[in-house]
């Protein structure tokens, strides 16, 4: 088993690409692999955690971002495209 440590939160670094660019970087060097791919470039603040059931995945979907964000993703198991918006709301 390997461990990555990091001195600081990669979550509140100011800068949301360079926190994606760490996780993207420790998943790769363990062999961790999304069950999905992106079209285009996503949001470094929307994080997508698929969760593989016995006869389908569950995409849970959030974002941190103050943006709007639209989102197009392929499933490498089914085949299955998935095209969704996020609207960033300003009410309380």
């Amino acid at each position: 088993m390997r461990v990555c440590w990091t001195a600081y939160l990669v979550k509140l670094a100011g800068d949301l690409n360079a926190a994606a660019s760490v996780y993207r970087y420790v998943l790769n060097r363990a062999g961790v692999g999304a069950p999905f791919e992106m079209a285009g470039n996503s949001s470094p603040g929307v994080m997508i955690y698929p969760r593989v059931l016995q006869d389908a995945i569950l995409y849970v979907i959030t974002s941190e971002t103050a943006k709007d964000v639209n989102l197009d993703l392929r499933d490498k198991l089914g085949g299955g495209r998935r095209r969704c918006a996020f609207q960033h709301n300003t009410r309380p």
